[in-house]
């Protein structure tokens, strides 16, 4: 039996996840995307987490949290090395949606969030959604990311 993890190519990858206030976020999913062999680890109450692998190849870590976006970050992981990631922060869904009803007949409708964020500035974000042939939609955003999940019926 081969082991997963070769001792002599072993690295760690190393960090932190945080809340958008910067407080630490325990208890988030963090793995190695497509490699399932090599387990998981939860961040930590202070928020930090370690996490093993085979050296010498770039890997996506993937951070997850139920009621959360997820996020992924890529790193070169270096054999028999430490590699320390930046900090993840994970945004929580917004609770203050707008629905939208592809079947109301107008081409274009309008969703706002109040979700506001200090950099970006005092005004909410605004999403326009364009329906278009077959239930492609195309999503134009103006100051803030969303994450967006439409279901078009035929």
């Amino acid at each position: 039996m081969t082991a997963t993890i070769a001792p002599e190519r072993m690295a760690v990858v190393s960090g932190r996840v945080l809340t958008p206030s910067g407080a630490a976020l325990p208890g988030v999913r963090v793995a190695f995307a497509g490699h399932p062999e090599l387990g998981f680890t939860t961040s930590r109450s202070d928020g930090h987490y370690d996490l093993a692998c085979n050296g010498g190849r770039v890997l996506a870590v993937t951070f997850s949290l139920a009621g959360s976006l997820s996020a992924q970050r890529s790193v070169y992981t270096h054999w028999e090395r430490f590699e320390l990631v930046d900090d993840v922060v994970l945004t929580p869904y917004d609770p203050v949606v707008t629905p939208v009803a592809l079947a109301a007949g107008s081409p274009l409708q309008v969703a706002r969030s109040k979700r506001r964020h200090g950099r970006l500035g005092p005004a909410p974000a605004q999403h326009r959604l364009s329906a278009k042939r077959h239930g492609a939609a195309r999503l134009a955003e103006r100051g803030d990311a969303v994450d967006l999940r439409v279901v078009v019926a035929p």
